[in-house]
């Protein structure tokens, strides 16, 4: 859709983002396994990016006390970010997250190329690289752009993706009305509109994207 702006000139190249090799190539059973996650057993992985997102971090921590504190067969695994780690931890505990098993609270993740094979549903912001790395991993996820970023860029992000049915936008201004809730439910109890996601959301991916990059510059350079 970015090319529009440039006038669909012959000189925009769409080739996709290049991401870390394991997120193609770990496989999502292998995942559980490692991870200990049953056949019956839901995981949800959500984080707001490496520095966390302090109203993400209150709208999960309320998700995981309505729903997932009361329901063993999900697990729920929520990187704060390091920095808000301390506030979203006294908020953790003060919601009783901390005497339940299945609810997990990180500063972050540092395996993350296992945790998103192994998740049934991501919840997570809407920049460049995270979506790159969720399209080709085909999830099932909830979306909330950061409303604090240049030209508003993640929500034209997570709109495109909304569209296509590929992903369910919140907008973050929404999130204490309860709308993260009633979207992670929705996908919960809807295994065939997970399904359709999935599908929709991998036509997104571009699984060549180091091949694409490479081959525009041996043309630029008539190498």
């Amino acid at each position: 859709e970015t090319a529009a702006a440039f006038g669909n000139s012959p000189k925009v190249v769409c080739v996709g983002n290049p991401i870390l090799q394991d997120f193609s190539t770990v496989d999502r059973e292998a995942a559980r396994t490692k991870l200990g996650i049953g056949k019956d057993q839901t995981l949800i992985l959500s984080f707001g990016g490496s520095n966390g997102a302090e109203k993400v971090n209150e709208a999960v921590i309320d998700f995981m006390k309505s729903t997932v504190a009361n329901d063993h067969k999900i697990i729920h695994l929520h990187a704060s970010g390091k920095i808000n780690y301390e506030d979203a931890s006294k908020l953790f505990c003060e919601a009783g997250l901390d005497k339940a098993e299945n609810c997990i609270l990180r500063p972050y993740i540092y395996d993350m190329p296992w945790q998103m094979a192994a998740a049934d549903v991501v919840i997570a912001r809407a920049g460049a690289m995270t979506l790159s790395e969720l399209a080709l991993m085909k999830k099932t996820c909830v979306l909330i752009p950061s409303p604090n970023v240049a030209e508003n860029h993640q929500y034209k992000n997570a709109k495109a993706l909304a569209d296509a049915n590929a992903a369910i936008l919140v907008e973050e201004k929404d999130l204490g009305e309860g709308e993260l809730t009633k979207a992670v439910c929705s996908l919960l109890t809807n295994a065939s509109r997970c399904r359709e996601q999935e599908a929709n959301i991998a036509a997104f991916a571009q699984e060549d994207a180091c091949q694409r990059i490479w081959q525009d510059i041996v043309k630029l350079t008539n190498k």
